[in-house]
C-alpha cells in the first residue's frame, strides 16, 4: 500500500485539475438556479439593504457580507453579482478542503473528499442565497488549510492567511470563534503547537486578526453590543440540565445532518470493519491526520459544551460549517486500503452525485420559484420591479431617497427604484426585545425626523395578502387604503396614492394548479417638511440609547424588521 504522503505529484495534480473543473461546474450550476429567481431571496435584499451605507456593524451581525453584497450588486448593475460572488465563497471552501486532502490522504481519496464537499448543503443548497453563512463556510474552510499548512511548514505567509482568513469570518459570524477555540486548544495541547509559539508565526496570525476585527470590536462597545443582544435573543437560553442536554443532542444531529454525504458515502467502511481493515498508522505523518480530526470534531464538542454551559438552542443554520472537513476526517478514522477499495469508492461517488442532483433538483422546483407546488407565492415570486415601477408612476415620477414600509418587500421594491433608496421598517422598535429598543430609541428618534425633512415612499401590503409580505405583527392591523399605525403614528399627514398591483411569474409544473393572485401594495408619501407625531414606543425612552449607524441608520433599523 501506499501511504497518503507519498501520492506521486502527478497524481495530486490530475486529482486536484478535476477537481477544479466540477467546483467550476458546480459553479456555474448554483449560479444558474440563483439568478433564475424572479425576485432575490429574502437573505440577499437584507444584506443588500444593510450594505446600502457601508458601516462597521449592524444590528443582526457584523459587516463584511453586506458590504461585499454591495459591492457586487454595484459591480454586477444587479443581483447576478451578488449570486457570482456566493460561488466564488463556495469555490473558497472546496479549495481549502482539497489543500488539507491532499496531504494526507491518496490522490483519489482526496478528489473524493473534495467531491463529498461538493455534494455537502453548505457549498450548494445555501450558496443559493447570499448571507453571512456562506461568508463564514469560506473563512472556515481557508483558516483551517492555512493553520493546517502553517503547523506543518512554520511557514510566516500561512500564518498571516490564517489571521486574514480568521479576522474574516469573525466579520462575517461570531461563531467563526467555535473555530478560534479549537485551533487555540491544539496550540496549547501539543508538542508541535507549542513549538510554534515559540516563532513569530501566530503571533503575526493574531495581529493580523486583531487589525481586522479591531474597528467592528470599537463600534460593539459604542453601539451597545447589539448584534449579540440579537444572538442571545434568537438563542435564547433553557433553563435546567435535562433541557441543556436535550439541546446539546440536538445539537449533534444537526452536525450530523449538515455531515450527512460523507456519513452515509462512508458508511460502508464501517460495515466491512472485520474484513480487511487497514490501520491509519500507514498515515506518513500521524499528527497530521490527528490533526484534520480535531478541526472537524473540536468545533462540533465546543458547540456542544456552549449548549450545555450557557442553555443556548443553536439553530441549524448556526451548523452550517461543521460539515467542512467531514469526508478527510472520517476517510482517516475508517479508512481501508485504497487499492482494494474500488467498490466503496464507486459508492461514494454515486451518493456525492445523488445527494448534488437532490439539492439541485429541490432548488430548481421551489428554491428558484420555478414551481409553486403548495398554490402560495414564494418570496423569489415578488413582482418587485413590477410593483416599483407602477409604485414610481403613482407618486408621478417622484424620486425618494427613502422607502418606508414592512423591511422585506420595502428592500425589495428599493432595489427597483432610482438611487436604491434607504429602507425604514418603523415595525421593529414597536416589537423589538427591551434590551435592543433601548439602545435604538435615540437613533430611531433622529431617523424619524430626518425623513419627514427628506419625504419618502410609503408601501404595505394590502389586506388579505401573504404573511410574509407584513413582517411581524403587520397583517393583524392593516386596514385598506390606510397606512399601517406605526407609519401613522409618525408621520400623521402621510398621504396615500393608491394601489397598485403586479402578478407574480410561476412556471406550472404540477397538475391542476392554478395561477398565483396578483400582490397588491398600497402607496403614500411622507411630504418633504412633513410633522412628526407621536408618542409611539420608541419615543418614550430616556434618550439614552446609543444608536445603530449614524450614516443612514434605516437600513440598519429596517433590517431588523422581522
Amino acid at each position: 500500500m501506499r501511504s497518503a504522503g507519498l501520492s506521486d505529484a502527478a497524481d495530486v495534480r490530475a486529482a486536484g485539475r478535476l477537481l477544479a473543473i466540477l467546483t467550476l461546474l458546480n459553479c456555474l450550476a448554483w449560479f444558474g438556479l440563483s439568478v433564475l429567481a424572479f425576485n432575490p431571496p429574502l437573505d440577499v435584499v437584507e444584506m443588500l439593504m444593510w450594505g446600502r451605507d457601508p458601516a462597521w456593524g449592524y444590528a443582526k451581525h457584523p459587516p463584511l457580507v453586506p458590504v461585499l453584497a454591495d459591492l457586487a450588486y454595484r459591480a454586477a448593475g444587479g443581483a447576478w453579482g451578488v449570486h457570482l460572488l456566493s460561488q466564488v465563497f463556495g469555490a473558497a471552501a472546496v479549495w481549502g478542503v482539497w489543500s488539507v486532502a491532499r496531504c494526507v490522504l491518496p490522490a483519489r481519496e482526496a478528489l473524493l473528499a473534495g467531491a463529498l464537499t461538493l455534494a455537502a448543503p453548505c457549498v450548494t443548497d445555501f450558496s443559493a442565497e447570499f448571507n453571512n453563512n456562506v461568508g463564514l463556510v469560506a473563512a472556515w474552510s481557508v483558516s483551517c488549510a492555512a493553520y493546517f499548512h502553517a503547523m506543518r511548514t512554520g511557514r510566516v505567509g500561512w500564518w498571516l492567511l490564517l489571521g486574514a482568513a480568521m479576522g474574516a469570518g469573525v466579520l462575517c459570524k461570531y461563531t467563526a470563534l467555535m473555530l478560534a477555540a479549537p485551533l487555540g486548544v491544539h496550540l496549547l495541547a501539543t508538542l508541535r503547537g507549542r513549538a510554534a509559539l515559540a516563532t513569530a508565526g501566530p503571533w503575526a496570525a493574531v495581529l493580523v486578526a486583531g487589525v481586522i476585527v479591531a474597528p467592528h470590536a470599537a463600534w460593539l462597545v459604542e453601539h451597545g453590543w447589539a448584534p449579540i443582544h440579537y444572538a442571545s435573543e434568537r438563542a435564547r437560553g433553557v433553563p435546567g440540565l435535562a433541557g441543556r442536554m436535550l439541546f446539546a443532542g440536538e445539537l449533534a444531529a444537526m452536525a450530523a445532518a449538515m455531515s450527512a454525504v460523507a456519513l452515509v458515502a462512508l458508511l460502508p467502511r464501517l460495515r466491512r470493519e472485520a474484513d480487511g481493515w487497514v490501520p491509519t498508522s500507514a498515515v506518513e505523518r500521524p499528527d497530521d491526520r490527528g490533526l484534520v480530526v480535531w478541526m472537524w470534531i473540536g468545533p462540533i464538542v465546543l458547540h456542544a459544551v456552549v449548549c450545555l454551559a450557557l442553555g443556548w438552542r443553536m439553530r441549524f443554520a448556526w451548523t452550517v460549517p461543521l460539515a467542512l472537513l467531514a469526508a478527510p476526517a472520517l476517510m482517516l478514522l475508517i479508512r481501508r486500503d485504497p487499492i482494494a477499495d474500488g467498490a466503496m469508492r464507486r459508492w461514494a461517488w454515486a451518493v456525492a452525485g445523488a445527494a448534488w442532483l437532490g439539492q439541485a433538483a429541490v432548488q430548481a422546483l421551489t428554491g428558484t420559484s420555478l414551481a409553486s407546488p403548495d398554490g402560495r407565492m414564494g418570496r423569489e415570486q415578488l413582482p418587485a420591479g413590477d410593483l416599483a415601477l407602477r409604485a414610481r408612476e403613482l407618486t408621478g415620477g417622484g424620486e425618494y431617497g427613502w422607502v418606508v414600509g414592512p423591511w422585506w418587500v420595502s428592500a425589495s421594491v428599493a432595489l427597483h427604484l432610482e438611487g436604491r433608496p434607504r429602507v425604514y421598517d418603523p415595525v421593529y422598535l414597536e416589537n423589538a426585545a427591551p434590551a435592543i429598543a433601548a439602545r435604538m430609541a435615540a437613533e430611531d428618534r433622529a431617523l424619524v425626523r430626518r425623513i419627514a425633512a427628506e419625504g419618502a415612499m410609503v408601501i404595505w401590503p394590502a389586506a388579505g395578502q401573504p404573511g410574509m409580505l407584513h413582517g411581524p405583527h403587520v397583517g393583524a392591523i392593516v386596514v385598506e387604503g390606510s397606512p399601517p399605525t406605526e407609519v401613522s403614528r409618525r408621520w400623521p399627514g402621510v398621504r396615500v396614492l393608491g394601489a397598485v398591483e403586479a402578478a407574480p411569474w410561476v412556471l406550472r409544473w404540477w397538475p391542476g394548479q392554478g395561477a398565483l393572485p396578483p400582490v397588491r401594495l398600497w402607496v403614500g408619501v411622507v411630504n418633504p417638511g412633513s410633522e412628526v407625531g407621536g408618542p409611539w414606543r420608541s419615543d418614550g425612552g430616556d434618550g439614552s440609547g446609543a444608536g445603530i449607524d449614524r450614516n443612514g441608520g434605516g437600513a440598519t433599523l429596517g433590517s431588523l424588521g422581522r
